[in-house]
């Protein structure tokens, strides 16, 4: 599956390629800082599934929305710490919310998803059925502390470091 990171945090683009390096047939294609860089690199990469950052510029379920209709094969998991965010991304055309702040193992199940509906339904490094989970409920907080080894620290956030949305 060929994927496009659009995200400003340039912490973020390192964690998230460091973990899709480790699932066999997931190739990142692209990446992009701003809302500009994406509409100008997508024509020339032609990914399958564009990981967006739902902060990358202003207006974006506009974009969302045009990029769907510009791609309409174009699968879309979008990115926030903003659970809030959730109803307008999904609204706007996108296949899978995932909160910044839930484990790692929270992206790829929606990666998961979206390789199931599209037919690609078996694991490649093991050989079995993927499992379909939810992806969209942002759940590293408890009663306002964070699970400390399931945020998303791989993604190079820390507890310490305030995060943007």
């Amino acid at each position: 599956m060929r994927v496009f990171i659009a995200e400003h945090e340039s912490k973020v683009r390192s964690a998230l390629r460091a973990l899709l390096r480790l699932r066999p047939g997931i190739e990142v294609v692209g990446e992009a800082t701003t809302v500009e860089e994406l509409q100008a690199r997508l024509d020339a990469t032609q990914p399958e599934l564009l990981l967006l950052h739902w902060r990358l510029g202003e207006g974006m379920p506009e974009l969302l929305a045009s990029l769907k209709r510009v791609y309409p094969e174009l699968e879309v998991i979008v990115l926030s710490v903003r659970q809030e965010a959730s109803r307008e991304a999904l609204a706007a055309g996108a296949e899978a919310f995932v909160c910044k702040m839930d484990p790692p193992d929270k992206l790829l199940a929606a990666i998961e998803v979206i390789r199931v509906k599209n037919g690609r339904d078996r694991d490649e490094h093991s050989g079995k059925q993927s499992s379909r989970r939810d992806a969209s409920h942002c759940q590293s907080t408890v009663e306002g502390t964070r699970q400390a080894g399931h945020r998303l620290k791989i993604l190079g956030l820390s507890a310490d470091t305030p995060a943007s949305g």
